[in-house]
């Protein structure tokens, strides 16, 4: 059977909570990243004329970015999340849940991807599928109104996760 995916895949084990997303304001939050990866490689400066000091500046305003998003990581990592196997790819993501969801629902997903620096994402997608499991439902969501900034992040973790599992079968051999 040809896989039809624009993205690649990955199944992986990681933090996330979810929920149906009822009121309409709601629907009118971007989505947001704590934590972004990107902020490791600092964009170059114009100022000022002297290299050095330019330097530092950049220098100093990185680490403080870095900070500051780590925090905002912080906060979200201490939210109530339960870690749970899904199968994510820049397009969207499957995991299980205790509830029936109906096809079109929208929702908003909250998770880790784990690496060097932890990033929280929180997005909103629409329920494409809805299977009964043993222990309750297993859902596809696709990820709706996502910057491609947000797209690539998830996708350069999905290649990571990819990158290790590789990794890991060739030691294995």
């Amino acid at each position: 059977m040809e896989d039809k995916r624009e993205y690649a895949r990955v199944d992986v084990f990681i933090p996330i909570k979810y929920k149906k997303i009822t009121d309409p304001e709601e629907l009118k939050k971007p989505p947001r990243v704590f934590g972004d990866p990107s902020l490791l490689f600092p964009k170059p400066l114009e100022y000022p004329k002297d290299q050095v000091i330019a330097d530092w500046l950049k220098y100093i305003n990185s680490k403080l970015d870095l900070i500051i998003n780590l925090l905002g990581v912080k906060k979200e990592l201490e939210a109530d999340y339960r870690y749970s196997w899904v199968n994510i790819g820049a397009g969207g993501i499957s995991f299980e849940t205790k509830e029936k969801f109906k096809e079109d629902e929208i929702i908003e997903i909250e998770m880790v991807l784990e690496g060097v620096i932890p990033t929280v994402i929180i997005l909103k997608g629409t329920v494409s599928w809805c299977e009964e499991t043993e222990g309750g439902y297993r859902i596809g969501v696709k990820f709706i109104d996502l910057p491609e900034r947000v797209r690539e992040i998830i996708a350069r973790f999905v290649f990571e996760k990819q990158r290790e599992i590789l990794s890991k079968k060739r030691s294995d051999k």
